[in-house]
């Protein structure tokens, strides 16, 4: 069965398609569906994803992402407090010095905003105190987590596949990058290609096409040649490209 969104099969009902069989291809029953997957334990029907493990995580990740979003839009951030302690003054008085306190101090795009209370006290000098931002520390670590548990469960062994840059105990990024490489290719991608090219080759025998097919491997090729210009002038930096 298809449906192009199964929270409303009533408004998207189900199509069924015949599975596949190539004894019975012809007719209402040419449109067919082959579906295989790996084994998953207790899941008969439908497999688990590859990144099960860290499903919580990618969930966290656009939540703070909206955690923050509306932190910005309704949070309070002062960067002063103010107090004056010279008497209660009327409403309009409060919000007329809130007012000229805010055109001379605050930013133009709001940003620190001051904090304003009036009191009664013998002292009438007018106090300053300043606010310390958050710390950003508890994010700061929390995003860190988030992304490692993220790769980790998509079996990255290093972030600089995927051009996140981060620290490492190589001499140089292009060394990590191969050595990530080869390892990720042979634990993740060469076993997919394995898994995938047997299912096809089962899908062809009963036509009588009982073939081998294989996957060329991709290679990392690192080559620096000297360009001399034609015009007589100073020979540039060699140059690195990768193919």
């Amino acid at each position: 069965y298809f449906s192009s969104n199964w929270a409303n099969t009533r408004k998207y009902k189900p199509i069924s398609y015949k599975k596949y069989d190539p004894t019975d291809n012809r007719g209402d029953n040419a449109s067919q569906i082959y579906y295989c997957f790996d084994y998953s334990p207790g899941n008969d029907v439908y497999p688990l994803p590859s990144y099960q493990s860290a499903v919580n995580d990618i969930d966290l990740d656009g939540r703070i992402s909206v955690f923050h979003a509306a932190n910005i839009d309704n949070g309070m951030a002062p960067g002063l407090f103010i107090n004056l302690p010279n008497g209660m003054a009327d409403p309009e008085e409060r919000r007329a010095i809130y007012n000229d306190l805010e055109r001379s101090f605050s930013g133009a795009d709001n940003a620190g905003k001051l904090f304003l209370s009036f009191s009664d006290g013998p002292d009438r000098a007018p106090q300053v105190t300043t606010v310390p931002p958050a710390s950003d520390d508890y994010y700061i670590v929390l995003e860190q987590r988030i992304s490692s548990r993220i790769l980790t469960s998509h079996l990255i062994s290093s972030p600089l596949l995927l051009g996140i840059k981060d620290a490492s105990g190589f001499s140089n990024n292009a060394e990590e990058i191969k050595v990530a490489y080869g390892h990720f290719m042979g634990t993740v991608v060469e076993p997919i290609q394995k898994f995938m090219t047997t299912k096809f080759e089962k899908i062809l025998k009963p036509f009588g096409m009982n073939v081998k097919i294989e996957i060329e491997p991709n290679q990392i090729i690192y080559s620096k040649e000297v360009i001399v210009p034609e015009t007589g002038g100073p020979t540039p930096p060699p140059t690195t490209q990768i193919d």
